[in-house]
């Protein structure tokens, strides 16, 4: 059987992919139809789901990250934005500063 691809883009991307996965081109085409019908059923799975279910997976991988030690007030976000009085634009150096000035805060108390 032959498929034959017009589209050049299209065959510089089956192409792309093949070379990234060290594939021959049938492989690569069957690989992306595989994924794609697999994201589609998925997606027709979860259409019916309540948005919590939906969010599940999104709310457990947050839960993972680390959490911030110090108290995140108003004045924490203040700062992060550059509205607190402190120099606009300063990045992480104004985020480190302020965490260290609040766990420096909280050691003493």
């Amino acid at each position: 059987m032959v498929i034959h691809v017009k589209d050049e883009e299209t065959d510089m991307l089956v192409r792309r992919l093949a070379r990234s996965r060290g594939i021959g081109i049938t492989e690569a085409i069957r690989e992306a139809a595989e994924e794609a019908l697999a994201k589609d059923a998925m997606e027709e799975r979860e259409e019916g789901l309540p948005l919590h279910q939906r969010l599940q997976p999104l709310l457990s991988r947050l839960d993972r990250l680390p959490r911030p030690q110090g108290a995140t007030d108003k004045r924490f976000f203040d700062d992060l934005w550059g509205e607190g009085g402190m120099i606009h634009g300063c990045g992480w150096e104004l985020v480190c500063r302020n965490l260290r000035d609040r766990r420096g805060l909280e050691e003493r108390a």
